[in-house]
């Protein structure tokens, strides 16, 4: 399955790269396509690597920025949350203490993996 999925993707690569549109744009814009190539390429010092680690740095900042954006527009699911702490802070004691940190224990994989078997 991988080798007809690797097949097809390089025949329309094929395809899109002798369409002469593509060749006029490519003619038109040689620095821009040499630029976004080395960027792809892993061998290059700044190549994918890096484009990837940009691009998920950029991924996280956005989600970041959109969490924070929900906080002090102060988003209905914020509000429930913060009223579910509230009231779970109620009713702390040592032994609810004690059982909310026995929960992280019980959900080990070792343990879940031990309990279906």
């Amino acid at each position: 399955m991988f080798k007809l999925l690797k097949s097809v993707t390089k025949s329309i690569g094929r395809a899109v790269y002798n369409d002469p549109e593509v060749q006029n744009l490519l003619s038109r814009h040689p620095y821009l396509f040499r630029f976004i190539r080395k960027r792809l390429t892993p061998d290059e010092k700044f190549g994918l690597y890096l484009t990837l680690g940009m691009a998920l740095t950029a991924i996280f900042i956005f989600l970041f920025f959109g969490v924070v954006e929900d906080l002090i527009g102060q988003d209905p699911l914020i509000q429930s949350d913060l009223r579910i702490i509230n009231l779970v802070q109620i009713f702390r004691t040592p032994s609810f203490n004690n059982v909310m940190l026995l929960l992280p224990i019980l959900a080990n994989g070792r343990l879940c993996l031990l309990v279906l078997f």
